[in-house]
Order: C-alpha cells, then sequence, then structure tokens
C-alpha cells in the first residue's frame, strides 16, 4: 500500500461507516475527514518514520475513522439541539465533528 492508497482508505472508512449506519457526511464534514485521510497518511508514510509499525498505524487509523463517524452519530442530539430540521436528516457535519474533536483530543490517533 502506499500513500495515495491510505488516504482513499481512510477517507472511505469513514464514508462507508456512515452510510451503513443510514447517515451521509454533510460538506464540511466530507472535507474536513477528506484532509484528515490525507494528513494521517501522510503522517504514516513520512520518509522520516520507521515503516516496522506502518500496517499496524493504518490498522489503527481505519479504526479511528469509523470511530469518529460513530461518536458523531452520537453527537447530533447534543450539536444539533438548536436546529430540529438538521436533527430529523440523517447527516452528520462539521458541528458533530467539532464536537468528537473536543472529546477525543488530545491523544487520538490519527486525529490529534
Amino acid at each position: 500500500m502506499d500513500r495515495a492508497e491510505a488516504e482513499t482508505l481512510f477517507y472511505y472508512a469513514a464514508v462507508s461507516q456512515a452510510l451503513a449506519l443510514g447517515f451521509r457526511l454533510g460538506a464540511g464534514a466530507d472535507a474536513d475527514l477528506l484532509g484528515e485521510a490525507k494528513r494521517a497518511a501522510a503522517l504514516i508514510f513520512d520518509p522520516q518514520r520507521p515503516d516496522d509499525n506502518r500496517e499496524n498505524e493504518i490498522e489503527q487509523a481505519v479504526h479511528g475513522f469509523r470511530t469518529i463517524v460513530d461518536r458523531m452519530i452520537s453527537q447530533r442530539y447534543v450539536a444539533y439541539a438548536h436546529d430540529p430540521q438538521m436533527l430529523q436528516s440523517r447527516i452528520i457535519g462539521e458541528d458533530t465533528l467539532a464536537r468528537v474533536r473536543q472529546i477525543f483530543c488530545p491523544g487520538f490517533f490519527p486525529f490529534c
């Protein structure tokens, strides 16, 4: 696997998790998670880092992207309490992602 394949894997881990649970990413969260996928792949494939743990880091990142989506879904009720229309939608957006970052960071690989 190379860096570009890892970016795709991480991004689609998030997208497919959302779809599997009956949700979709809003435009802002989609862009943010794509950026996070690129950043995570760049970190894991940094030539200055040893590659002896790369496969484990890739697995951790995939798990992390899925977990982020799970938590985004659980934060919808708080994030959209003021917006009943958004709460009734099946969209998870940047507000839910921001709440999850507040909960998980620092220390949640590869996001923080």
